[in-house]
């Protein structure tokens, strides 16, 4: 069977009168329109039709044709009304009612509740009479207005077909509530909506860049949306009320971080009718990593990036650009960490990296953080060691590089030198500055026009290259003499063959001289010294000092003859041009060379008899002398 609800649109206010029904003059035409069964929600469905605004009469009914064995009218008991910064409220009717309120996202509508008229409350049976307020709160100001009527169902196995709205218009305030007579010619509503809109449905809301992203479905029929979002006192702030009908996304830039925010959007005709339905979705918002930046560091890339407050934790993601320009999908780095940093040691030399992190509470991620781009170059290995001329440095060849800089500084300081710049094809460099005795630290950049390594710092108790000073044939053997080395706590000296080819090592000693006892006569070395602080030893002269060693001649006899005084000594090994005889005659302070011989004796004719002589004997080899007894050996001449 069914019923009529009839509703009394009547406009009494303080200072003009609008309709908010529009006649037509075709009296046989019903606007109807049908709700799907999803529409059913809780148990409840909602009619909503639309005002035509701005139409000059006094007053309307609303009559509502409904199937009362499937739908029953929800007639509140109370309602209240808001304006001019105050709160009505007013009693229900048994039989309906209905009032225009602004509701929470701004819109004009018609919540079923009590009578009004004139600020007064007014009770008629079988009609209510419906006051009307305006969107922005001017009673004289009418731009729409949506009417609502909210149904149980009561028998869901049953078609809810349809539900038809039409109007009776009565004219004149002495006719307010003289409605029967215009019953019999009811005029159909131009304005109430035919079309079954769709909820506008939100697909999900993201957190974004610069704010939380609010996606939904495109809305047939839309001419624009309008997107609210709930407030901390639980009412709505329409954040943009008018979203172009191509968009189906918004950005909320007031999104707090860590604060949960719940959304609507709503689809809206250009007449300024709103689609019947929505829905809400509430998303945690979590702010991007505001910082990402990259350094080569060692053998890897190390990524830092700011912290966000309240995070869970972080997720680092990486590309790589390839030789030919084109970049890879970013691949995941890092799942979850709670650091602040990490160290990708997946790279190779002269390739573009990119990394990017986003950080997470729970399981809602933030939007991407910029991206930080970096090309990676290997921090070279960097070897030191003393060596003539000062402390060398060397490095392994970097791929890419273009360039190196060596660097020194003192150890325990902070600040670096650059010493010097080098082409890709050196790989070593002599720090002639290097200060003997000093703890000195180095190190070695790989540059290109794309960027620079970083580095690695290696430190050496730099120990200056002895100075060797003399090499000569010894009383006792070769002896060998060098300058002092400071920082040095011994030294080391060595020895080889002239025909050979590796050195020897003879001796460690603290002093700065050497004897070589047991080289041999006739044979020809080669001698060095390194210097040695602790197992830090300094570089050598790989030249060395050369001498073929001569033993000293011993005299073996001297004695009284007849012609003079004899001198005999022993042989020595090598001396190939022979032997050089030499005298200290009575008072006499220097050595006089008195022959050269082959033969290993000499006899002194020029002597003078009673008169005491000495005698001293050297080997010779060309030039190479050997050395000789200083004291010599004294004799008496007698006849």
């Amino acid at each position: 069977m069914k019923k009529f609800i009839s509703l009394a649109l009547c406009i009494v206010m303080m200072f003009s009168v609008f309709s908010v029904c529009s006649v037509a003059a075709d009296n046989s035409t019903w606007n109807a329109f049908s709700v799907k069964a999803t529409d059913v929600v809780d148990g409840k469905v909602t009619y909503n039709v639309y005002l035509e605004p701005k139409i000059h009469i006094n007053g309307a009914i609303v009559w509502i044709e409904y199937d009362e064995a499937v739908l029953e009218p929800i007639l509140p008991e109370t309602f209240t009304y808001e304006a001019d910064g105050n709160t009505y409220e007013y009693p229900g009717c048994a039989n309906g009612g209905a009032f225009v309120n602004v509701d929470e996202y701004g819109d004009t509508t018609v919540s079923i509740g009590g009578l009004y008229g004139g600020g007064k409350v007014h009770y008629k049976t079988n009609v209510v009479s419906v006051g009307y307020t305006s969107l922005d709160g001017y009673r004289s100001s009418v731009r729409k207005g949506l009417f609502s009527v909210d149904f149980k169902v009561i028998d869901s196995e049953r078609p809810i077909t349809s539900v038809k709205f039409y109007c009776v218009e009565f004219n004149g305030a002495d006719e307010e509530m003289n409605l029967a007579h215009n019953t019999e010619t009811p005029k159909h509503f131009k304005t109430v909506s035919t079309d079954t809109f769709e909820k506008t449905i939100i697909t999900g809301v993201t957190p974004a860049a610069k704010g939380m992203q609010i996606k939904w479905k495109a809305t047939e029929g839309a001419d624009s949306y309008r997107v609210y979002k709930k407030n901390d006192k639980g009412g709505w702030t329409n954040l943009n009320s008018k979203v172009s009908a191509d968009a189906t996304s918004y950005i909320d830039t007031t999104a707090r971080h860590g604060v949960k925010e719940t959304y609507a959007v709503r689809a809206f005709k250009n007449d300024g009718r709103s689609f019947k339905t929505y829905n809400t979705v509430t998303g945690l918002y979590v702010a991007p990593v505001s910082k990402v930046s990259t350094a080569n560091s060692g053998d890897g890339v190390k990524i830092s990036w700011s912290a966000v407050s309240g995070a869970s934790g972080y997720r680092v993601y990486k590309r790589v650009t390839n030789a030919d320009g084109t970049k890879t999908a970013w691949m995941t780095l890092v799942s979850n960490t709670t650091a602040k940093s990490y160290v990708d040691t997946n790279v190779a030399n002269d390739v573009k990296y990119e990394y990017i992190v986003r950080a997470y509470i729970g399981k809602v991620f933030s939007a991407n953080s910029s991206a930080s781009a970096i090309y990676h170059y290997d921090a070279p290995t960097v070897k030191i060691a003393s060596a003539k001329g000062g402390a060398k440095i060397s490095w392994n060849e970097i791929d890419g590089a273009e360039t190196y800089r060596i660097y020194r500084r003192n150890n325990g300081t902070s600040a670096w030198t650059a010493l010097k710049t080098v082409t890709a094809d050196k790989l070593s460099y002599i720090d002639a500055g290097a200060t003997s005795g000093k703890k000195l630290d180095y190190t070695v950049r790989a540059y290109s026009s794309k960027g620079s390594s970083n580095y690695v710092a290696k430190t050496i108790n730099y120990v200056a290259t002895p100075k060797l000073t003399s090499l000569a044939n010894g009383t006792s053997g070769a002896t060998l003499k060098w300058a002092a080395v400071k920082g040095a706590t011994t030294y080391r000296v060595y020895r080889k063959a002239a025909t050979a080819k590796s050195w020897t090592a003879l001796a460690d000693v603290k002093t700065t001289s050497y004897v070589d006892k047991t080289a041999k006569s006739g044979t020809k070395y080669i001698y060095t010294v390194k210097a040695f602080n602790g197992k830090v030893a300094s570089g050598y002269d790989s030249t060395g000092l050369t001498l073929e060693y001569l033993v000293m001649p011993k005299i073996s006899k001297i004695s009284n003859t007849s012609s003079g005084i004899n001198i005999k000594w022993s042989a020595t090994a090598g001396a190939s041009t022979g032997y050089r005889v030499y005298r200290k005659g009575p008072g006499e302070t220097s050595w006089k060379l008195l022959g050269t011989v082959k033969t290993t004796s000499y006899t002194d004719k020029n002597v003078v008899n009673g008169k005491t002589y000495k005698y001293t004997v050297r080997a010779v080899d060309g030039s190479n002398l050997s050395a000789y007894n200083s004291a010599g050996t004294s004799i008496k001449r007698v006849k």
